[in-house]
């Protein structure tokens, strides 16, 4: 309520903007009551009192009226930044700020609550947000109240929710079938697409199909691996194999390239198996006398024995220098050769050192009256029993990789694709290779011979002298090559192993690694060894 006084007369406004009251000060004249007559205003000055009026009532809760673009009022500050309708607990309507906790219009239910209602409390009950379906204050229409004979409020109606009734969410429903509150208000039974779904003296039970058993909540296939027959967990499993299920009954089959031995899956030769070293120094070159006897030898002075099954030991080395090459007589009777000239011997099953040479060494080959070394520089060395002397190689300063020596003959191979040979002790001569490939690895069975190297490159001979080439179908660096009975692997850059059966295509065999591979080495061709960077081995067999 305002009070001003205009022209003499005392004027309570009430409401907003909605009537005048005049109340006037009473004079006599003689004993008779005379009203007083109202000075007529000019136009404007009704404008101005109203205007006044509105100002100072609005003014009053929140601030400056501001006439919006959809022709509502709302409160705002001076500054038209900030409603302080709603920074003081209270909504516009209409262009008035009203409470929300206090009665709108004389305690009726407003037909717009302004938005301020939720949608789970959407009902504007005397400025309280409240749902008329399960409101016990408000059952169905504001100011409802439910008695203690009925004090639940179920859609909108009082009801009395006795046992087995329970409340949830303001509904009485009964926690031993229903399927949206079984047990306990909330739990919800899931679904399962092989069979239904009840609620079961309070717990979720499925009704599985025909082929289907439940598990927990859930129907399996009685076929199924993941729950075969009765059985709520997984079939067992077995290295190298898929579980199966049949008859109700766990088993399993062995994956591409393994086979069944009756109890687990061994490789079947047509697939590489990772062996595990003990060493993961990068790996240069294996070589056997059988296959119960494999060394592989490495950077830092690794030196690594296998009897065949697939365990590797590290023999004691008489140094660290990296070792490149490895080439024996026998079982009980082998060189590794490798930087700075290292030349070690193992005999009686101990390495020791050698006479040492003045350069790297890369490759060792021989028979069993001679053993060859070559190495940096054209260096190559010979020897008969245990006289070791170096001799020239005839190519200057080429760069030599590798030995190759069969009964008859002798390849040595090196830099920009030198091939030297030697048939029956004769002078060692340049062959023509029609290759400029550094070769790094040569291998034969006396009569086919192969060569490999840079750019993916394998030279063929025949033995005769002349020199072809055949497509890997690669690009990366081959750096080892083995040769027996017309089957030849080449292994090489990022994993590759290619494999030819004497027709002159390689395809790429399957690895799973992409380290380079250094060297390879079989008793047969089921029966190969592979080896290379951070110490790994390869197995087929």
């Amino acid at each position: 309520m305002l009070k001003r006084s205009f022209l003499g007369e005392s004027v309570t406004f009430v409401g907003v903007g909605v009537g005048v009251k005049r109340k006037s000060a009473l004079s006599t004249d003689g004993g008779t009551r005379i009203r007083p007559r109202l000075r007529p205003r000019p136009r404007q000055n009704w404008r101005m009192i109203s205007a006044f009026l509105l100002s100072g009532i609005l003014s009053a809760g929140c601030g400056i009226v501001d006439f919006g673009s959809d022709g509502t009022m709302n409160g705002t500050s001076p500054d038209a930044s900030v409603n302080i309708c709603d920074q003081t607990g209270v909504y516009s309507k209409i262009g008035v700020c009203i409470s929300k906790a206090m009665p709108t219009d004389g305690g009726r239910v407003l037909p717009d609550d302004g938005g301020i209602c939720a949608a789970a409390r959407p009902n504007n009950c005397n400025g309280g947000c409240v749902d008329l379906q399960a409101d016990a204050q408000n059952c169905g229409t504001c100011g409802n109240v439910c008695q203690a004979s009925a004090p639940t409020c179920s859609k909108g109606s009082c009801v009395n929710c006795a046992d087995p009734l329970k409340v949830c969410s303001g509904a009485c429903v009964d926690l031993k079938t229903d399927l949206n509150n079984c047990g306990h208000c909330g739990t919800v039974c899931a679904t399962t697409s092989n069979g239904t779904v009840q609620c079961v003296s309070g717990s979720c039970m499925p009704t599985c199909n025909p082929g289907y058993h439940a598990c927990g909540v859930q129907c399996w296939a009685v076929d199924s691996p993941t729950a075969c027959g009765t059985r709520c967990s997984p079939c067992p499993t077995v290295a190298h194999a898929h579980p199966t299920c049949e008859s109700a009954t766990c088993g399993y089959r062995c994956k591409t390239g393994y086979a069944d031995s009756g109890h687990d899956c061994q490789p079947d030769g047509s697939t590489w198996a990772t062996q595990a070293p003990t060493d993961s120094h990068d790996l240069n070159a294996v070589w056997g006398s059988a296959a119960n006897d494999i060394h592989a030898v490495g950077a830092a002075g690794t030196l690594l024995h296998s009897l065949g099954d697939g365990v590797w030991t590290n023999d004691v080395a008489p140094g660290t220098q990296d070792i490149n090459a490895v080439w024996g007589h026998s079982a009980g009777d082998l060189f590794a050769a490798g930087a700075s000239g290292a030349w070690w011997h193992f005999l009686n099953g101990t390495w020791s050192a050698a006479p040492t040479f003045s350069t790297d060494l890369y490759g060792i080959g021989g028979d069993d009256s001679q053993i060859l070394a070559v190495g940096k520089d054209g260096f190559l060395d010979r020897s008969t029993g245990a006289d070791f002397r170096a001799v020239a190689a005839g190519q200057g300063s080429s760069t030599l990789r590798a030995v190759y020596k069969s009964a008859t003959d002798l390849y040595i191979v090196g830099a920009s694709g030198l091939i030297l040979h030697s048939h029956g002790g004769a002078v060692l001569s340049r062959e023509t290779s029609s290759s400029s490939a550094d070769l790094y690895s040569i291998s034969g069975d006396g009569t086919d011979v192969f060569a490999v190297g840079t750019n993916g490159t394998i030279l063929h001979s025949l033995g005769d002298g002349n020199w072809s080439a055949q497509s890997s179908h690669n690009s990366g660096t081959l750096y080892g090559v083995w040769e027996s009975d017309g089957e030849t692997y080449a292994v090489g850059a990022q994993g590759t192993i290619l494999h030819s059966s004497g027709d002159g295509n390689w395809p790429v065999e399957s690895t799973g690694v992409w380290v380079n591979l250094h060297g390879v080495w079989g008793t047969s061709n089921a029966d190969i060894y592979v080896v290379g960077e951070q110490g790994t081995i390869l197995h087929k067999n």
